[in-house]
C-alpha cells in the first residue's frame, strides 16, 4: 500500500481539523485529530485514491478514485455525496477545486483535462494532450485560469472562460517540475530542471523575474500569502526563500541530508515547513533560514506537509504508508 495523498480541513460548521488519507488500495480514511480517533472509512476504488482535496472553505470535499475515471464530491460536515463526475477514460492523476468550490477539474492518463461545473455536473472544459499524462493542475486565485504540468515538463495555462491557451506555455521552453499562482492570479512560477524558479506575468506571457542559486534542480516552489516571498525546494538539498520585487534571496535553509520534496507556508507567512527524502519534517524561520524544529517519526520519504490555518499544526504524509500529526511551535 501507498499512501497517495492527504487533506486537512479545519473549516466547515464546528470548526473542528479534520485530516484525510487516501491510498493506492483504494480506501478513503478520516481522522479527528485532537482525540486522534477515526471518525469515517471509505473504500472507494479498489486499485487506488489518487487525490483528495477540499473547498477553502472546508464545505466539500472531492476525492479521485485511479482507475474507474470518476470523481466523486461529498458535503463535508453531512458526509452525504454531492456529485459523481465522468468522462474519463484512464487513470486519474490529480483533481483540484477552484477556491470558491464551483469548479472541479481533473487530470488523466487519457491525455485530458475535465472541467465540471459544480453544482449541476455539466462538462464545461475538456482539453486534451494525447501524448502525455497531466501530473499537477493549479487554479489561478479567481478561478478565471488553470494551469498544469505535464509528465514531460511542460506547462501549460487555460482561460476558462475562452477555453483557449494562454500565450505563456508557448513561451515556456524550461523544463518544469511544478507550478504555482500568485494570491492576485496576475503570476505563475515555476521550479525548473534547469536549477531555476521562474516567474510570468500570465496575460502578457513576459518573465518578470528568474531566481538563481540552487545547486540541482528545483523539486516545488510556493508562493507565500501575501504574494511577496516565494519558497523553493530543491535536490540540492535546500530550500530557499525568494524576494519576488528585487528578486534577491531572503535565505537558505540548510540542514536535511537528502532532496527537498515540498515545501509550505505557514498562515501568517512567518514560517516555512519542508518535506524530505531524509524522512524528516523541518521547519525554518523564513526570512533568517533559522531552523525552529526537526521532526523525526516517518521512516521513508515526506511527500507532503500541510499547515493548518491558525498555524499551531502541521500534518506529514510519507511513502511510509503514515500521517502524522505536529505542533508544539
Amino acid at each position: 500500500m501507498c499512501l497517495a495523498t492527504i487533506s486537512l480541513c479545519t473549516g466547515g460548521r464546528t470548526q473542528q481539523p479534520y485530516l484525510f488519507s487516501g491510498s493506492s488500495e483504494g480506501t478513503l480514511r478520516a481522522w479527528e485529530i485532537r482525540c486522534e480517533k477515526e471518525i469515517g472509512y471509505l473504500r472507494e476504488d479498489t486499485s487506488g485514491v489518487t487525490s483528495v482535496v477540499w473547498t477553502g472553505d472546508g464545505r466539500m470535499m472531492v476525492a479521485a478514485g485511479s482507475s474507474k475515471g470518476k470523481v466523486r464530491a461529498w458535503e463535508g460536515d453531512s458526509g452525504k455525496e454531492i456529485g459523481c463526475f465522468e468522462g474519463h477514460t484512464g487513470v486519474l492523476t490529480i483533481v483540484s477545486w477552484t477556491r470558491d468550490g464551483k469548479m472541479i477539474a481533473a487530470g488523466s492518463s487519457d491525455g485530458s483535462v475535465r472541467v465540471w461545473e459544480t453544482s449541476s455536473g455539466k462538462e464545461l472544459r475538456c482539453f486534451q494532450d494525447v501524448k502525455r499524462r497531466f501530473s499537477h493542475l493549479a487554479w489561478s486565485k479567481d478561478g478565471s485560469m488553470l494551469a498544469s504540468k505535464l509528465s514531460n515538463g511542460t506547462a501549460r495555462v487555460w482561460e476558462i472562460s475562452s477555453g483557449e491557451e494562454m500565450r505563456y506555455s508557448a513561451k515556456n521552453s524550461v523544463i518544469v517540475t511544478s507550478v504555482s499562482w500568485s494570491e492576485d492570479s496576475r503570476f505563475i512560477a515555476a521550479g525548473s530542471k534547469d536549477w531555476t524558479v521562474r516567474v510570468w506575468e500570465v496575460r502578457s506571457s513576459e518573465q518578470v523575474q528568474c531566481f538563481k542559486g540552487h545547486g540541482e534542480q528545483a523539486t516545488c516552489v510556493v508562493w507565500s500569502r501575501d504574494g511577496s516571498m516565494l519558497a523553493s525546494g530543491s535536490e540540492d538539498m535546500t530550500a530557499r526563500v525568494w524576494e519576488m520585487s528585487s528578486g534577491r534571496r531572503v535565505s537558505c535553509c540548510t540542514g536535511h541530508k537528502g532532496r527537498v520534496t515540498c515545501v509550505a507556508w505557514s498562515e501568517n507567512g512567518r514560517f516555512l515547513a519542508s518535506g524530505s527524502s531524509d524522512c524528516t519534517v523541518r521547519v525554518w524561520e523564513a526570512r533568517s533560514g533559522k531552523e525552529i524544529r526537526c521532526f523525526r517519526g516517518h521512516t521513508d520519504c515526506i511527500t507532503s506537509v500541510v499547515w493548518s490555518e491558525d498555524g499551531s499544526m502541521l500534518v506529514s504524509g510519507s511513502d511510509d504508508t503514515t500521517v502524522l500529526v505536529w505542533g508544539n511551535f
